[in-house]
């Protein structure tokens, strides 16, 4: 993972503190609250780009991942694919190859492949 991607949250958090910077005892004084408008405009920026498309994501793989049955070809987010043999609650049986299991999270799984794509990979 790059690094400003694994310090994105602090750095945002900084500049959102930075952004918002104001005394609210000053804003009671003085009765201006020109920074509360800006302020206003990063959380919603923040809702907009980072939470909302975030909990798209989570609600797709969800339905990815209910959708599941057994016999579908899957990818694994590690770039292995496989059959799916057997459905648990939080995990399932994927054959990579003939009698080879492996037992993987449900949220290790990227795309439920066509039928038929690992007989047209191994040709």
């Amino acid at each position: 993972m790059n690094s400003y991607v694994k310090y994105f949250p602090i750095i945002l958090a900084t500049e959102l503190a930075q952004a918002a910077n104001f005394d609210f005892a000053e804003v009671a004084s003085n009765g201006s609250l020109s920074s509360l408008p800006m302020l206003v405009v990063f959380i919603v920026l923040v809702y907009f780009m980072i939470i909302r498309p975030q909990t798209e994501a989570n609600k797709r793989h969800k339905k990815l991942v209910d959708s599941l049955k057994v016999k579908n070809e899957i990818k694994l987010t590690c770039g292995i694919i496989g059959t799916v043999k057997d459905i648990h609650e939080q995990y399932l049986s994927v054959e990579i190859a003939e009698n080879v299991f492996l037992t993987v999270d449900k949220n290790a799984i990227s795309k439920i492949l066509p039928q038929n794509t690992i007989e047209q990979v191994k040709s």
